[in-house]
């Protein structure tokens, strides 16, 4: 979690298990770059503590959890909105115990409502149910937790047969352990596994872990995210960088935003569409351009060869032109619009994108162009 998200949503000092200045790029073709900061840019965090304290904070508000049921309809009307969900349907292995408060699960049941807030995370069924469409492709995540010898600074793999058309990481959480992952376009998890060889091999790390997480991560918000009576956020809506696949800090805040205008919908009665895009105004005015810019900037990385990414790391890392940028007061790990500009026109990045040919030097191009969100989106 960057640190302008901590700052903005208070986090609980027992949940970090520490702040990260620096980092070991290393690049397709195993030249390592050392980059760092006289400040903290990020924090690692205990991510299932983490939500878990939030899930504690909303039941502490009020909140009420049904566990165990899978939503199988969502209806809207004039009056209101209406879920129906199945106790145990599709897998999910629950008993048919008492609940905590004594009493016994229904199989089926339905949840009635003025406004519905999905928040259901990537490749949601339930938001296709209220006719809201798909976003623009995925990436998979694999992470795994393993065992290390003293690692102190996190380290990132860039491209080449550990993570093709994308990156790698191994973020210290503790002196003897550390999390590695990989996120691309496959979902086989053979880079992940591929990973953990070569720096077994190398005695970077002792172990090959815990077992392998897996999940999707968005590359571009749904077509449309709100309707009469429906708002959606976070990984539901396709709220993650596309260029990091982080997806907490949008998440939140259109968690926030979405607070805002339902709380503005419900004191009028008035939850239509037309009250209701408000919603998405506010989170294109707030991070729309990172979205598209991020979107962009995978599209390029993804149009390059190792070489070509070889040639871009040796321009920037390799002569310290990274320095000055990420030193910067107004660097910020969360939004990467400026510094991707920035990057983009440097003398020599900008000389190298023109060697590569017409579809880099277009997308360059397009990210360096000004316009309206609503031009920016529609050019992606």
């Amino acid at each position: 979690m960057g640190t302008e998200c901590a700052d903005r949503f208070d986090i609980p000092a027992d949940l970090v298990f520490r702040e990260s200045s620096s980092a070991v790029i290393h690049s397709p073709g195993g030249r390592s770059y050392d980059i760092g900061r006289n400040a903290p840019v990020a924090l690692i965090l205990d991510r299932a503590a983490y939500v878990n304290s939030i899930a504690e904070s909303a039941a502490a508000a009020g909140a009420k959890y049904y566990i165990g049921y899978r939503v199988g309809e969502v209806s809207r009307s004039r009056r209101g909105v209406t879920v129906g969900a199945l106790y145990g349907a599709d897998g999910i292995r629950v008993s048919d115990s008492l609940r905590l408060d004594g009493t016994k699960h229904e199989r089926q049941k339905q949840f009635e409502g003025r406004l519905l807030l999905m928040a259901s995370g990537f490749g949601s069924t339930q938001v296709r149910m209220a006719g809201l469409g798909d976003g623009g492709g995925y990436l998979v995540g694999h992470q795994t937790e393993v065992g290390t010898e003293g690692a102190s600074e996190v380290e990132v793999f860039v491209g080449g047969g550990d993570a093709p058309g994308s990156f790698g990481w191994l973020v210290p959480i503790s002196d003897s352990r550390a999390l590695l992952g990989v996120i691309s376009s496959h979902k086989s998890q053979g880079f992940l596994h591929r990973l953990i060889d070569r720096l077994q091999r190398e005695e970077k790390i002792a172990e090959d872990g815990c077992g392998i997480q897996s999940w999707g991560i968005p590359l571009g918000p749904i077509r449309k995210t709100y309707a009469d009576r429906v708002l959606v956020l976070g990984d539901a809506a396709g709220f993650t960088k596309p260029v990091t696949g982080g997806g907490i800090y949008y998440s939140m805040l259109s968690g926030q935003i979405a607070a805002k205008t339902a709380s503005e919908g419900l004191d009028s009665d008035d939850l239509s569409e037309g009250m209701l895009v408000a919603y998405e105004e506010g989170w294109k005015s707030e991070f729309g351009r990172e979205l598209w810019m991020g979107r962009l900037t995978r599209k390029l990385f993804e149009h390059l060869d190792d070489a070509q990414i070889e040639e871009l790391m040796e321009v920037f890392l390799g002569r310290g032109a990274w320095s000055d940028l990420i030193n910067s007061p107004d660097f910020s790990f969360d939004r990467h619009s400026r510094a991707i500009r920035q990057i983009l026109t440097h003398r020599h990045i900008g000389k190298s994108i023109g060697t590569f040919g017409p579809t880099a030097a277009s997308i360059a191009g397009r990210m360096l162009r000004k316009g309206t969100l609503t031009d920016l989106f529609r050019l992606s």
